[in-house]
C-alpha cells in the first residue's frame, strides 16, 4: 500500500509538471519572501497541533463511548470516529466549493481517500498489523468500493457533481449508518 502511494505521488507530480499553468496565478503578486511564509507556516503548525490533540481526544472518547453503549469498537470507528475525522475535510471542501475552487474540493475528497486507504491503512498495517475482521468484508468494504467507483464515475463520465448527486451520496451514507446501527443492535 505504501509503495502504491509512492508510485501514485510520483505519477501525479510528473503529470502536474506537464499541466498548463493556471492563467489566474500571478507570480509577481505572490509573497515568496521568508517573511511571507511566517504566518501561513505558523497557522499550519498550530492547526496540526490542535488536530493531533483533537484526534487523541476523539479516539479515547469514542472507545469509552463504545464501552458505555455496548457497541463494538468497529461500529464506533465506522461512525463516530469516521465522522469526527472527516469534519475538517468537509469544512475545507465546502469552503473551497463556495469560493468556486471545485478542483480543490474534489482533490481534497479524492486525495483524502487515497491517503486514508494507502498511507493510513498501509502505515497502520506495517506498524501494528491486525487482521481485517470478517464482519467488515461484505458491507463496509463493499460500500467503500461502491462509493469510490461512484466518485470515479462522477469524475470521468459526469465531469461534475450536481446537488442531486450530492444529496444521493448523503442519503446513501445515512442509509449505511442506519444499517450499521441496526446490525449492531
Amino acid at each position: 500500500m505504501l509503495v502504491a502511494l509512492a508510485i501514485y505521488l510520483v505519477v501525479a507530480l510528473k503529470s502536474e509538471r506537464t499541466a498548463p499553468i493556471d492563467p489566474e496565478f500571478d507570480p509577481e503578486s505572490a509573497d515568496l519572501t521568508p517573511s511571507g511564509w511566517t504566518k501561513p507556516s505558523l497557522l499550519t503548525i498550530a492547526g496540526l497541533a490542535i488536530l493531533i490533540a483533537g484526534g487523541q481526544a476523539l479516539v479515547s472518547g469514542s472507545i469509552d463511548l463504545a464501552r458505555l453503549v455496548g457497541l463494538s469498537e468497529t461500529v464506533i470507528g465506522l461512525t463516530v470516529v469516521a465522522i469526527g475525522t472527516s469534519l475538517p475535510e468537509l469544512v475545507a471542501s465546502v469552503l473551497a466549493a463556495r469560493k468556486g475552487e471545485s478542483e480543490l474540493a474534489f482533490g481534497n475528497v479524492a486525495g483524502s481517500n487515497l491517503y486514508n486507504i494507502l498511507f493510513i491503512g498501509g502505515a497502520t498495517m506495517v506498524l501494528a498489523p491486525e487482521p481485517i475482521t470478517r464482519e467488515m468484508l461484505p458491507l463496509d468494504l463493499g460500500v467503500m468500493t461502491g462509493a469510490a467507483l461512484f466518485l470515479l464515475f462522477l469524475a470521468w463520465v459526469a465531469k461534475r457533481v450536481t446537488r442531486w448527486m450530492g444529496a444521493l451520496m448523503v442519503l446513501a451514507y445515512a442509509a449505511y449508518l442506519a444499517t450499521l446501527v441496526v446490525l449492531a443492535s
